[in-house]
Order: structure tokens, then sequence, then C-alpha cells
């Protein structure tokens, strides 16, 4: 076929990209998904649900696989916010006494609190502390998910360059999330498997269906790199890409989600405790010294000075949990800029229990109240953690200020939180 042959029927098929709950059988024979992941999504369903439980399926699609549970219909909820989805599950869920409530926003889901025993989500969004409010104590949230590198060497293909539509959509970030929230997590695994398409209409119908991946894809305007495709099936005979998965059971900690944590402004008391903190290669690798910083005591004597010598503009705080030591926080205010400095470091025994969202924020509250127009860190890009924190606080990924651009570290990046103005 001519380019301008294969352009009139690609277009075709970027004219028919439409889908009813989830349903690919227009591209049956035409593409395959490797779905032999190294965990059974359903089987781990089953193996808890029991009758007499409730069960919310959240962004439920058209229902499909919520209905092959069996579960009983008087003790089953859904939701699903896109429109085309809604209507279909009104048509399929509704009569059955399912019940099913309209929700496009994963923070503020329209159901009581402590309401289910089981929540359940299959490639929804999801907001660990919504989830939280919503199960009883003791109540389990299973998720299988979508992650941040699902199709992205198809993406790169088409789009060089996009950004990814969900960077925190990895196992280690929603992992801390949820930890942090209050939950035990029972079971977290990871896996990468094949994508392949046999023409490309096929691959340029998937594109139209997953827009948050291929934004502003087009036939017009990918043509050229859709021909480059056309190459690949001909010598190839197939078109492949890489998908990712990642599976999180969670359990609904009986106990509040926030220890009894006390954070103070580090004094003589706190020295030794620092001083094994930054010893501890662990705590210490993401910062350049992964077999510890060792300092001497009258080190700790100098340092400590120099903070009480530039406080408020500078403070350190030591972080307790139940009178054991966790870790430490940080800010520093360069009054040139008004820019603050954030650090926070935690021994592993006390992450993931919402200590580190608690120290974070009370180090940005003390530097704003002293001051600071703007809170900031720049981690390392491989501390998938941490930049998960920076974001569940409200930080904001931005681009390094030339000022703060340090050629050592090229690859770090850059987050910040403004201050926000009361109403008078």
């Amino acid at each position: 076929m001519t380019p301008e042959e294969l352009r009139t029927l690609w277009k075709k098929e970027e004219s028919c990209a439409r889908i009813r709950g989830w349903d690919f059988l227009h591209l049956d024979g035409r593409y395959e998904e490797e779905e032999a992941l190294p965990w059974d999504y359903e089987a781990i369903i089953r193996e808890v649900l029991k009758d007499g439980m409730k069960l919310l399926d959240y962004d439920t699609g058209g229902g499909e696989f919520l209905l092959s549970l069996g579960h009983p219909y008087e003790n089953t909820a859904a939701t699903e916010g896109y429109p085309l989805n809604v209507q279909l599950c009104k048509e399929r869920l509704l009569p059955l006494g399912i019940d099913l409530r309209e929700c496009s926003d994963a923070s503020r889901v329209p159901f009581d609190d402590e309401a289910f025993d089981i929540i359940i989500n299959r490639h929804g969004d999801l907001n660990a502390s919504e989830i939280r409010r919503l199960l009883k104590p003791g109540g389990l949230f299973i998720t299988q998910q979508v992650g941040a590198e699902n199709d992205r060497d198809l993406t790169e293909a088409v789009l060089p360059g996009t950004e990814m539509p969900f960077p925190d959509a990895t196992l280690a970030a929603q992992r801390a999330a949820f930890e942090d929230a209050g939950f035990e997590i029972l079971r977290a695994e990871e896996a990468f498997g094949p994508i392949t398409f046999y023409d490309v209409g096929a691959f340029v119908w998937f594109a139209h269906i997953i827009e948050w991946e291929f934004p502003g894809f087009s036939v017009d305007r990918c043509f050229d790199r859709l021909l480059k495709m056309q190459e690949t099936i001909e010598r190839d005979g197939k078109l492949s890409g890489t998908t990712h998965r990642y599976l999180l059971v969670a359990k609904k900690n009986d106990q509040n989600a926030l220890p009894d944590v006390e954070i103070h402004p580090s004094g003589r008391a706190d020295l030794e405790n620092i001083r094994s903190l930054w010893a501890d290669g662990e705590v210490m690798k993401f910062v350049g010294f992964p077999d510890g910083l060792p300092k001497s005591p009258d080190e700790m004597e100098e340092w400590l000075g120099w903070i009480e010598a530039d406080r408020p503009m500078t403070d350190h705080y030591s972080v307790y949990c139940r009178g054991a030591y966790c870790g430490e926080s940080f800010y520093s205010i360069d009054p040139k800029t008004g820019r603050a400095a954030l650090d926070i470091k935690l021994f592993p025994s006390a992450r993931g229990k919402g200590i580190a969202t608690l120290a974070l924020r009370y180090a940005m509250e003390q530097a704003f109240a002293h001051g600071a127009a703007k809170c900031y860190v720049d981690p390392n890009p491989e501390n998938e953690r941490a930049i998960a924190l920076y974001r569940r606080v409200g930080m904001v990924q931005k681009e390094t200020p030339a000022d703060l651009y340090d050629p050592a570290f090229p690859g770090y990046l850059y987050f910040e939180s403004e201050r926000v103005e009361e109403d008078r």
C-alpha cells in the first residue's frame, strides 16, 4: 500500500476508536497483551472474600470483573467515573441490587466511613488515606495497577519526550504511601511483560483508547513515525512494547494511622543519636555516603553550635516515637532568596509508619513561620520513597533554579512548596 492509502486506513481506525466497558474485541487477533503475571489477582481476592463481607470495587469499568466474582449483590458496591461506563453500569449493575455510585475523584468516594471489609481496584485511581477511611478496622485493600513505565517504549516511538502521566505509579511509591497511611503491607510484587501489535491500525486504535499514555496522538501528527512502525511490522511481523504491572495487598491496622511522635529542636542530649544516624550507610546512601558519615563527639558539638547560633533561620529537629529515636528533620532559610532548604532522614525501622510525613511537615511549618517564602528539596532521582513523600506533603516538581544547580549532580530533581498567605 502507498503511504496515503495507509493514512486513509489508519484514519478509519482513528475515527472509530471508542470503547464501552473495557472491551477490546475490536483488536481481536490483531494485538496480544501478556497477562501471565506472577500473581493471580482474582485468586487472591477469592481466597479472602466471604459472602457476608461488604465489598467495594473502585473504578469498576463496565463491571465485568466484579460480576465474575459472584459476590452476593446485597453486599456488593461499585464506583465508576467514565461517563460511557457509568451508563453501562447503571444498566448492568443497578437492576441486580448492587450499590453503584458515580465517582471520578479517588480522594472523595461517596460512601460512609468504615463501610467495607474489602476494597478491590484493578487499574483504577487510588488514594491511600481515603481507602483507609472506607475500610473497617482490619479490612483489606487488594489492587493490581498499571505502572508508570507501561507502554513507555511505544509512547517514545510516536511521541518522544512525552512526560509520564502517572510518575508515582510505582510499587515503591505506593507501598510507602500506604504504609504512611497506616496500612500493613501483606503482599507487594511488580512485573514487566510484552505487548504486541500485528498491524499499525490496531496500534492507532489502542493509542486513542489509552489516551493518557499517548496525549495529543493523531495519525496526521505522528504519520512519519507510524510509517516507521509499518516498516517494523513488514520486517518482523509484529510491533512490540513493554507492559508494567504491580500488585499491592494491604491491611488497615487497628490502631490510629498517626503514631505517638515527639519532635523537638535538637540539643546536646540528642547528639549521640544524631551521630549514630549519620553513621548509618543505609540512611546516608542517597546523599552520597553509602558507608555512612562518621563524626567525632567534638565535631558534633561544633555542628550543634552552628545550629544554635543561626536559629531561627536554621533549625534541626530530633524525632522520637514512643521514646525511641527515629531520625531528624531540618530547614535552613537563605535570607537573599527566602528559600528554605529541607532535609529529613529516618532509620529504616522508623519508615512506613507516617513518621516521615509528620516530621517533614513540621519542618516546613517552622520554616514558613520564620519567614521562608518557599521550601525546597533536591532529591536523588533514585530515591523513590523520598520523592513520594515530597509529593504527599504537597511539594511540586519544578525546574531547578539556576543558582541551585550543581553540575556535580546533574540528574538531581527539585521540588518546592510555597507559603500560603491566610486571608485576613
